[in-house]
């Protein structure tokens, strides 16, 4: 397996949290698509250098104890951030990359570059025998 094929099936992750993630891929478009629930637009950071696209997303902690003299007998639910990075395809044009968040999807667009065709022109010339014994 390719060292970019390895580092998109095993993306390196940083931090105690990993949403779940897709990525995929067409002759268009990179995309790839982080479960986020519970986050909202502000909370959740995307920035990419030497084709590494790095995907953060912060809760602060919100304390409701002191909400009409309600606290805690149990606390297990937690929402904590998580650091997410993938690398692109050398392919992609990151100048183009669109972000969209809906129903706790965070789908990530980058489109991929034409592919590059170069004519190549092949020359005819005649080929020479030789005889034996020249």
């Amino acid at each position: 397996m390719s060292m970019l094929q390895d580092m998109l099936f095993n993306p390196v992750t940083v931090g105690v949290s990993v949403p779940e993630i897709n990525i995929r891929k067409n002759d268009k478009e990179f995309q790839v698509v982080l479960a986020v629930p519970g986050y909202d637009a502000s909370q959740l950071e995307m920035a990419w250098e030497d084709k590494v696209l790095d995907i953060k997303g912060r809760h602060e902690a919100k304390d409701n104890e002191n909400d009409d003299n309600w606290y805690y007998l149990r606390r297990e639910i937690k929402t904590p951030g998580f650091h997410y990075r993938v690398q692109l395809p050398e392919a992609t044009d990151e100048s183009s990359i669109v972000a969209e968040l809906k129903d706790g999807l965070l789908t990530i667009r980058v489109p991929m570059l034409a592919k590059k065709t170069i004519p190549i022109k092949i020359e005819s010339k005649n080929t020479i025998s030789l005889a034996e014994g020249e």
